[in-house]
């Protein structure tokens, strides 16, 4: 974390390994729809993140 003191990012790790922390992810999407997934991060459709993934399976 840029900007941080040493206290704060220690304390956003250790939040980290106990699980605390939650990761939002707006969609998966297969790995060929990487074009579709630019166009929704530059639409600023998305919030979260966008996983792509290269199993078709991971994306249901």
């Amino acid at each position: 974390m840029r900007g941080s003191a040493g206290g704060a990012r220690s304390e956003l790790f250790e939040a980290a390994v106990r699980g605390a922390l939650h990761p939002v992810v707006h969609k998966v999407m297969v790995l060929d729809q990487a074009d579709e997934a630019h166009r929704l991060m530059d639409g600023g459709a998305v919030f979260g993140r966008i996983v792509l993934t290269p199993y078709p399976s991971a994306a249901a």
